[in-house]
């Protein structure tokens, strides 16, 4: 290893270097707030008198040997962020002395300068044209970025957003200025540590986990890719990566990917590590064991679990987000979702597992079965307010005991499924029984509760199970029959009684006065007998079932 502080436009503009992002890096994701401390920082140098400011670290390693052209490929193991960002900020500088020739004289920097010393080799073709090389679908864009600037007619593409938009703020900053020459001698004055590591010698990845990185925290999925695909010969990366990584990020939803990847990596540890619960602050290092111990790290098996990953990235997906792979499923998963209850996805995955290979452990028909029981299962208990701690313990233990099922050959498995939901009496993780679920409903106001919504749609898509009304539009609210400020009303104080104020307060929140409607602003506080007849989203014309016993006549 060799380190030492280098100004960064030399290192940048050194010819015997390329710099390379490599595949297993993150994408470019620094935002405006990022830009906006490098542009601070920048015109702060000139204002502060400053000969140098420090701005982090670029820890690279020497890939191979000097080409023929002189030039050695460098990977950046960490400071892509910083590096690129400047390289954009370049950018814009060029473009803007491009766009502002009349000024040529005042300026301290061209457009070409800029360009053929920091940003491309000109001599060179293909990959090689570029002094720096992004990674996965940064590439394109920033490509086209330089294309713009060797000609003004090209437009910039891609699907990077943030590279794009990065460089038109930067763009936007430079016209609104007297003196852009103060961020040129600033760019000057930015220094770095150059971390070259040696080939062979020093390791990338502990070095990369130790790093204090600036800008944006490295995630989880940061890590695990990088542990990934680092650790591998350079010329199967790309390979690992398309074939193969990119199917966990298209599974887990590319626009949400670094969202949601932490808590698909839990999960899927969750079911491997079942009835033990994984530490939720050590994840990372129980997945590096995890790799280590299956000898995944070994040559050649590291493809074994990156498709093990990407089966059940799929499962989390359908669970988590909306599928059309089997309508009637799928709507389960929809209603198990609402309810909120994140602690048993390892089970569904699971269970969709167990489902998908084929070994005739349980029908369709028994899947549906399980699905609702764990449905009924979840809600009574989030009904009859009880409490959730120990839910996960108790659905790793479910998990175990259906692999051991599995293991037996026993043909049991919806039976020790539904005996482990309903065989609780007694514990912590019991099913409220018929009657404790019957008597909350009779008794508990419902209307606060989170998931009345959920409740009252589910209720009456049981009367069309085959055909259920689509209620995500949320076009229907929920609808008090008597209203919430019943008692501002003379006639509907004279309706309730002499004891009016305990009757509202004992009823208007019952699950018997609540109701669906799309016109909840129209029917407000009117009489029920008003809000029956209306013509225009009366109960008497609405064609949801839960309103039959609305429409009576009988009912004044």
């Amino acid at each position: 290893m060799d380190a030492g502080p280098v100004k960064l436009l030399s290192l940048i503009a050194d010819k015997s270097k390329r710099f390379i992002v490599p595949v297993y890096q993150r994408p470019y994701s620094w935002d405006k707030e990022q830009c906006e401390q490098l542009w601070n920082d920048v015109l702060a140098i000139e204002r502060l008198h400053e000969s140098a400011h420090f701005m982090g670290s670029l820890v690279w390693i020497q890939e191979g040997t000097m080409g023929a052209d002189g030039v050695t490929p460098a990977l950046i193991i960490d400071g892509q962020q910083r590096i690129t960002t400047v390289n954009l900020l370049l950018a814009a500088l060029a473009d803007y002395a491009d766009s502002h020739q009349s000024q040529a004289n005042e300026l301290q920097f061209s457009c070409e300068e800029l360009t053929r010393e920091y940003l491309i080799d000109f001599s060179r073709e293909g990959e090689a044209h570029y002094r720096l090389c992004l990674s996965q679908g940064d590439c394109d864009t920033y490509e086209s970025i330089i294309h713009h600037l060797e000609n003004s007619k090209v437009p910039i593409t891609g699907k990077s957003r943030r590279l794009i938009d990065n460089f038109h703020w930067f763009s936007h900053q430079l016209k609104g200025m007297k003196d852009p020459n103060s961020v040129w001698s600033g760019l000057r004055s930015l220094e770095v540590v150059s971390i070259s590591l040696t080939q062979g010698q020093d390791d990338p990845q502990a070095i990369f986990e130790s790093m204090n990185s600036t800008g944006k925290d490295l995630s989880t999925a940061d890590l695990v890719r990088n542990y990934v695909l680092m650790r591998q010969p350079l010329e199967t990366q790309g390979m690992l990566y398309e074939d193969h990584w990119r199917r966990i990020e298209i599974a887990l939803g590319v626009d949400v990917y670094d969202d949601v990847f932490d808590d698909f990596l839990y999960d899927w540890l969750a079911i491997i590590n079942a009835p033990r619960p994984v530490p939720t602050r050590d994840v990372y290092r129980f997945f590096k064991d995890y790799v280590t111990n299956n000898g995944y790290d070994n040559h050649g098996q590291i493809v074994g679990l990156l498709d093990q990953m990407s089966k059940f990235a799929g499962y989390y997906s359908r669970i988590t987000s909306s599928s059309v792979d089997d309508p009637e499923i799928d709507r389960l998963f929809d209603r198990i979702r609402a309810l909120n209850m994140s602690v048993i996805n390892p089970l569904l995955m699971t269970l969709l597992d167990d489902c998908q290979e084929g070994d005739d452990l349980f029908s369709r028909s028994d899947f549906v079965s399980m699905l609702k029981l764990l449905e009924s299962y979840l809600f009574r208990r989030i009904a009859c307010q009880m409490s959730n701690n120990g839910l996960n313990r108790f659905s790793l233990s479910v998990i175990a005991r259906l692999r051991q099922i599995k293991e037996d050959g026993s043909p049991d498995y919806r039976q020790a499924f539904e005996a482990a939901l309903l065989g609780g009496a007694g514990t912590s993780h019991r099913m409220p029984d018929d009657n404790e679920f019957r008597q909350t409903l009779l008794s508990r106001d419902f209307y606060p509760f989170s998931r009345c919504y959920y409740m009252l749609t589910t209720l009456e898509n049981a009367y069309h199970p085959k055909n259920p009304i689509d209620f995500s539009s949320r076009n229907y609210t929920i609808e008090h029959i008597l209203p919430q400020n019943a008692l501002a009303h003379e006639q509907w104080r004279q309706m309730l009684g002499a004891d009016c104020e305990r009757v509202f307060a004992e009823h208007v929140n019952k699950l018997g006065n609540l109701t669906l409607t799309a016109y909840n602003s129209e029917l407000s506080d009117g009489l029920f007998k008003q809000k029956r007849d209306r013509i225009v989203g009366g109960y008497q014309d609405e064609y949801l079932s839960i309103y039959t016993h609305l429409t009576q006549p009988t009912i004044a």
